[in-house]
């Protein structure tokens, strides 16, 4: 978990490391003693600068940038870690489990057939991202893992240990795992979840599925699948009145409501909801009704020819309420 901290660009106590392999690890199994949190994995504050910079280095060497990925970004994140509370950064890549940057590469998800693979490590107390990358630079070591031209996927992390940090970059050859075809995210507060939903848009993800659960903290879980093309919009945390206005919003640019799912914040309703453009079909959407509101207008569009496509029961101060969506 990245601790929020402040620094200066004063400089007391400087440690970097690198290392590089040509070989496969052994075949393991993902993620094995490689426990992270998922929300870590996405690119945020110094990450991103120390990213953008190392690709700008790229760029003036005449490289291809690399691309941040969730797979390489594991190995990363653990490594800081694992660095973090030991208070130093290994010199030999070796973690305190004994692994080399092979094995836990491979127990970290990231594919044992990868042609080459390698990272650079820093730590020190109240360092920038400057004061890692003008170390990387000078490092004839450093520097040749961040301009090798074979290398083309990146895993970026810092953990902030009181005024120290503990810096890991983690390199890799090719693609380091196709995209997966559906990614699932458990247990999100509002900020991990739109930091989450950035993050697997810029991927081609789109969402397919979203929970919430009620009270005053209510935390998202939702499920994500490769997108196809098709233009889509999503929205969550919205009360009544803001859902019905971005429900008219969307409507009125032709998009049609395909899930919706209501829930309880602080005695009032809120509602997470995914839109996708309109097909041409006749549909209607209700939400807020109560239960005999809902049997009443489902006979009436039965009776229309609509057949009843989603529902969602949501209790409001102890009083059940049902979300549903007709398709003809």
């Amino acid at each position: 978990m990245k601790l929020a901290t402040t620094a200066t660009a004063a400089v007391l106590a400087l440690a970097a490391t690198a290392a590089v392999f040509t070989a496969p690890a052994a075949v393991a199994a993902p993620y094995t003693n490689c426990d992270v949190d998922q929300a870590a994995l996405a690119l945020r504050g110094e990450e991103s600068t120390v990213f953008e910079q190392i690709n700008k280095m790229r760029a003036d060497a005449g490289l291809k940038a690399v691309t941040h990925t969730e797979t390489m970004a594991r190995p990363a994140e653990w490594a800081s870690n694992d660095s973090a509370e030991r208070g130093t950064s290994p010199a030999d890549h070796v973690d305190t489990l004994g692994r080399d940057i092979k094995t836990r590469f491979a127990q970290c998800g990231v594919p044992t057939d990868a042609p080459k693979i390698a990272e650079i490590n820093f730590f020190g107390t109240e360092v920038a991202p400057a004061d890692a990358m003008r170390f990387w630079s000078n490092s004839p070591g450093h520097r040749a893992i961040i301009l090798d031209g074979d290398l083309t996927d990146v895993g970026v992390s810092v953990i902030y240990q009181g005024d120290r940090r503990h810096w890991t970059v983690t390199f890799a050859k090719g693609k380091a795992a196709a995209p997966a075809a559906t990614v699932t995210r458990q247990n999100l507060t509002g900020a991990q979840h739109q930091a989450e939903f950035d993050s697997l848009v810029a991927q081609g993800y789109r969402i397919s599925d979203i929970t919430a659960t009620s009270g005053s903290d209510p935390r998202y879980s939702s499920t994500w699948v490769r997108n196809d093309g098709r233009a889509w919009q999503a929205r969550h945390g919205l009360d009544s009145r803001t859902y019905q206005s971005e429900f008219d919003k969307l409507l009125a640019q032709g998009y049609r409501l395909t899930l919706v799912r209501g829930y309880e914040v602080d005695g009032a309703s809120r509602f997470v909801g995914i839109w996708e453009k309109n097909d041409g079909r006749a549909w209607q959407a209700r939400h807020d009704i109560t239960v005999q509101a809902f049997d009443s207008t489902a006979g009436q569009l039965a009776g229309e020819g609509y057949r009843l496509v989603h529902q969602h029961r949501y209790t409001v101060n102890g009083q059940t309420f049902v979300a549903a969506i007709w398709n003809k």
